[in-house]
């Protein structure tokens, strides 16, 4: 799979943060685990790729408004 840019140069992420994610988003803001909705991990751990090539993250964009408050 490319990136829109073309490249197919993936950097996997992962990071474990237990319940210390701060998170910003439209004025909304979470200090708990990441939320499994904003493409970027759930339960604990942060878990994405992003493009080695331009920096876009891998995953369902844009989000839809309200997004960090409505974990799904």
């Amino acid at each position: 799979m490319s990136c829109v840019c073309g490249s197919t140069r993936f950097m996997y992420v992962s990071a474990k943060c237990k319940d210390s994610c701060h998170i910003s988003l439209d004025g909304d803001t979470i200090n708990n685990y990441p939320p499994s909705n904003i493409n970027i991990g759930n339960c604990g751990y942060l878990e994405f790729e992003v493009c080695a090539n331009c920096g876009k993250i891998k995953g369902k964009w844009p989000l839809e408004k309200h997004t960090l408050l409505h974990d799904e």
